[in-house]
């Protein structure tokens, strides 16, 4: 039983992981796209 709530702890780490990766990526875009402009 602790396994799989490990297994599910790991899970759940790694898709907020992903969608930080992309937070962070849209934001380093924006953040380029604003320096290019000054």
């Amino acid at each position: 039983m602790l396994h799989c709530n490990i297994r599910e702890i790991r899970s759940t780490i790694f898709s907020l992981l992903h969608y930080n990766f992309r937070e962070i990526g849209w934001w380093l875009k924006s953040a380029s796209l604003h320096l290019q402009e000054d």
